[in-house]
């Protein structure tokens, strides 16, 4: 992990953010960070980025997703992240919210596994009303020689034909847990 942070950190920022996503977050009056695209609030430590991709479903159609990442990072080994895309109706319509879900999972032990974690737990639940699952993994042994109270911990929620994924990686520790705890939706 100690260059997987740094390196993809500087692919986004080096991407930059387009003149869409530049105008879309803003801070509360709370110091919280909200999202008009995302329609979500979250307390993040600093200003996020906001980065717009389009990425191919997969390889056996060609449907395009727009992605959107909204990230800040604190510190060395701090990042606190967002990121959404729309579900296409297709896909939709042909699986139920429960089999999603076990999409969502798959994807997020993936993702994580890359990153050097090993599931802790996955919960399902609901998050204002949408089916949600929260989850926390703990660095593999590689990992935690380098960073020993390294820890991944999130969300990742359907709403609206909507996927989120809110999630942190670092020390779990009272501005992560306010960056956890403070995430939800506007509308």
């Amino acid at each position: 992990m100690k260059t997987f942070i740094p390196i993809y950190i500087f692919v986004f920022l080096l991407l930059g953010c387009n003149d869409q996503a530049s105008k879309d977050l803003f801070k509360t009056t709370d110091g919280e960070y909200a999202s008009r695209m995302g329609k979500f609030v979250a307390a993040y430590p600093s200003k996020p980025f906001h980065h717009i991709s389009n990425r191919k479903i997969d390889e056996e159609s060609d449907l395009i997703q727009e992605f959107h990442l909204i990230r800040s990072t604190f510190g060395d080994y701090k990042v606190f992240s967002v990121e959404y895309f729309e579900l296409d109706e297709k896909i939709v319509s042909e699986y139920t919210t429960e089999e999603l879900l076990e999409i969502v999972k798959s994807d997020i032990d993936n993702f994580l596994y890359e990153a050097d974690f090993v599931p802790g737990f996955i919960n399902q639940t609901k998050l204002q009303g949408s089916k949600a699952l929260f989850f926390s993994y703990q660095p593999n042994p590689k990992l935690a020689k380098q960073i020993p109270t390294a820890k991944a911990e999130g969300k990742a929620v359907i709403r609206n034909n909507r996927v989120y994924y809110m999630y942190y990686f670092g020390k779990i520790d009272r501005q992560a847990e306010r960056f956890l705890e403070s995430f939800r939706f506007t509308k």
